[in-house]
């Protein structure tokens, strides 16, 4: 272990998210206890499960004394990680979800190198594992620190396979400080990693990222964003929103960060649109209204713009002139 590490000894907090997991929490908490880093505090939050989880997490937690567990009623991914939030004692934090697991030396690597960079958070990016085989999403890069605004150019960037890493909480590990006060919006089942992650960047200086890869994130059909409801196409809007009207707000933001973030949102307003004109349904939404408005202020720069692909203008006008026509008729 690094001189660096074994002359501070930080502890990190790791929140797992825990629901119906009684056939895979336990090897998602034995990858955590095979850490080589072993300062850890194991913070699981059992929300409201009816299976046989709560078992399995007692039975962990006498055999060590790291692991906490915390039952509540269920409330949804973002109030139990929440619920962890508020009862870490660590300086660093990161996240593990029950379905997922990590390699032997994930929390090492990504300590060390906080603590060389004196890093606010550090990513390592994570991989799919789907039917025990492996999958790489991202484009694998030298290590590299910058700015919080370089680092949410690189999340932004649309496509996985050219990119280093995205907004996933999962794969990242956080200093404490920069997260106390933040917390997961309530409610929101689709994005709400996106939402947190643009917040708690919003404090941070400096960032890191190193080419890990050894966050193993394990395709579920049945998630949420693998069952995109009209329901979750909306939350998942009401945050590209929230973070868009957000960010005009903040005068040092590069203009590319911003046609990035609008990119993105007039792509999800696009997705909403297909979807509820496939369901026979006028999107005479407030969502929609709105978005209009924007891309009539902003028309110069929709239409101007690199980061936004040529397709995609296409796309987005055709559905408006499909939307006066269902209007009209």
């Amino acid at each position: 272990m690094s001189s660096i590490i074994l002359e501070k000894y930080p502890v990190v907090s790791i929140i797992v998210a825990a629901y119906q997991s009684a056939s895979f929490i336990r090897k998602c908490i034995n990858a955590i206890q095979k850490q080589t880093y072993p300062y850890l505090e194991i913070v699981v939050i059992n929300d409201g499960s009816t299976d046989e989880t709560q078992k399995v997490l007692d039975e962990l937690a006498r055999e060590d004394s790291r692991i906490f567990v915390y039952y509540q009623e269920n409330q949804g991914v973002s109030a139990a990680r929440n619920n962890g939030l508020r009862r870490v004692t660590g300086q660093f934090v990161t996240f593990v979800d029950a379905d997922d697991w990590i390699g032997s030396e994930h929390i090492e690597t990504l300590v060390y190198t906080a603590l060389k960079e004196n890093s606010d958070v550090v990513s390592s990016g994570h991989v799919h594992e789907t039917d025990g085989m492996v999958i790489p999403v991202f484009k694998k890069r030298e290590s590299f620190s910058c700015s919080k605004y370089e680092a949410l150019l690189e999340a932004f960037i649309l496509n996985y396979s050219e990119k280093a890493f995205s907004f996933e909480v999962t794969d990242k590990l956080f200093k404490v400080n920069c997260v106390k006060d933040v917390f997961f919006a309530k409610g929101i089942r689709v994005a709400e990693d996106l939402l947190w992650f643009w917040q708690v960047m919003k404090s941070c200086k400096k960032f890191s990222y190193v080419p890990l890869y050894d966050y193993y994130y394990v395709m579920n059909p049945n998630s949420a964003m693998n069952t995109m409801s009209l329901t979750k196409q909306q939350e998942r809007l009401f945050v590209i929103k929230s973070i868009y009207v957000d960010c005009q707000n903040d005068k040092d933001i590069p203009i590319k960060l911003l046609n990035k973030i609008r990119y993105r949102y007039y792509r999800y307003i696009i997705t909403f649109m297909k979807c509820k004109y496939q369901l026979k349904e006028i999107p005479e939404s407030c969502e929609i209204r709105e978005a209009l408005e924007d891309i009539k202020k902003h028309k110069f720069d929709f239409i101007t713009t690199m980061e936004i692909p040529f397709k995609s203008k296409i796309g987005l006008l055709y559905l408006l002139f499909m939307r006066r026509i269902m209007t009209v008729g």
